[in-house]
């Protein structure tokens, strides 16, 4: 799988995630980074301390550097989505 043994890109940092259903990312930031989720299949409601998005499958939702956020699986049944990382993840 090209995605887990990396792609050789400089500027971005791909990552695949699935999340079981109940599922949720606790409150963070990336304070040096901004990221884009896109949702393969499921759906995620990402939530900040001045909104929600709800992102069903196919939908993509930014997240600029420093926001803090959380994300949760929404969806009866797992969730998967890519997290594109810019500057990379180290």
């Amino acid at each position: 799988n090209i995605i887990d043994q990396g792609v050789g890109a400089h500027n971005f940092t791909l990552h695949y995630a699935r999340m079981e259903e109940g599922g949720y990312g606790t409150s963070h930031s990336h304070p040096d980074s901004e990221h884009f989720l896109l949702v393969i299949s499921g759906e995620l409601e990402l939530r900040n301390d001045r909104e929600i998005h709800r992102a069903p499958a196919g939908a993509g939702v930014l997240v600029y550097p420093g926001d803090v956020h959380e994300v949760i699986n929404v969806n009866q049944g797992p969730t998967e989505y890519y997290v594109i990382y810019s500057p990379p993840r180290k």
